[in-house]
């Protein structure tokens, strides 16, 4: 299934662009991702409004990203905001018929020295989360990220991998973007984790920093990673995940719905 993100609208200016993202939904037979940001009393009575609507396309859910730090120390107000914060998200999930919530690998500058602990708060958080989601009858989905090409990943490629086998109950999102600035083997991450993944956000960049351009405009091969698509996981989604952008409209993401249903 092909969607399209609120990311696209801005995520400072709420859900405002839900009107356009439903036209699109109805109009090319896509659905839409929501990030489930708690940030915001704006954002989350939009967010609940939407839900209560009951849209009738398909609906993803994206876990906050903003405000919470999935890195941080065990009984700390930190960790009591982000599990709020993604026992709201999964809630909103069931509600709107989410399969599943993504959550990052990492959301932050990782200092060289505080890479080992940091590490190791992230895996007992994670474990909460997985415990989460399963109260809920959600999947959690992992989903690789990278900064920049400056930034020090939380996890290396095979480390990421291998959480696929440590938590058997994950499922894996892969982000075009975050791949190639994070240097890894697209073919062989694709490979290794064919079974576990089930979405991909789709964007590019330069090869620098996460710019979450059009997947035609940027440094990452978008035709080599869409014949990995059809030969490892055609069906899995793929969620067009671009930054507002000067141009970018409904015309344009209409061009790029239809760019990709004709690679798939």
């Amino acid at each position: 299934m092909i969607l399209v993100s609120n990311l696209c609208c801005g995520l400072e200016e709420g859900l405002s662009g839900l009107d356009m993202l439903s036209r699109l939904a109805e109009q090319h037979a896509v659905g839409v991702e929501v990030f489930a940001h708690t940030f915001s009393h704006h954002y989350v009575e939009q967010l609940e409004s939407f839900a209560a609507s009951s849209p009738e396309y398909p609906v993803r859910v994206h876990g906050p990203s903003i405000g919470v730090d999935c890195a941080c120390e065990p009984d700390s107000p930190a960790q009591t905001a982000l599990l709020a914060a993604f026992r709201y998200a999964f809630d909103i999930a069931k509600r709107l018929n989410s399969p599943y919530v993504t959550l990052h690998h990492n959301d932050g500058w990782i200092p060289p020295a505080g890479h080992p602990l940091l590490q190791r708060q992230w895996l007992q958080n994670l474990e909460l989360l997985l415990e989460q989601a399963q109260n809920s009858g959600i999947t959690l989905c992992i989903e690789n990220f990278g900064l920049s090409n400056r930034c020090l990943p939380l996890l290396n490629q095979e480390e990421f991998v291998a959480l696929f086998d440590r938590y058997p109950e994950a499922r894996c999102a892969v982000s075009t973007g975050h791949l190639h600035l994070l240097g890894w083997d697209a073919g062989g991450l694709i490979a290794a984790l064919a079974p576990k993944i089930v979405c991909y956000h789709l964007h590019n960049n330069d090869g620098s920093s996460a710019r979450h351009t059009r997947i035609g405009d940027g440094t990452f091969d978008m035709k080599k990673f869409l014949a990995l698509y059809r030969r490892h996981t055609p069906e899995a989604d793929l969620c067009l995940q671009y930054r507002r952008a000067p141009g970018l409209d409904e015309q344009a993401l209409a061009d790029d719905i239809a760019l990709l249903r004709k690679s798939i």
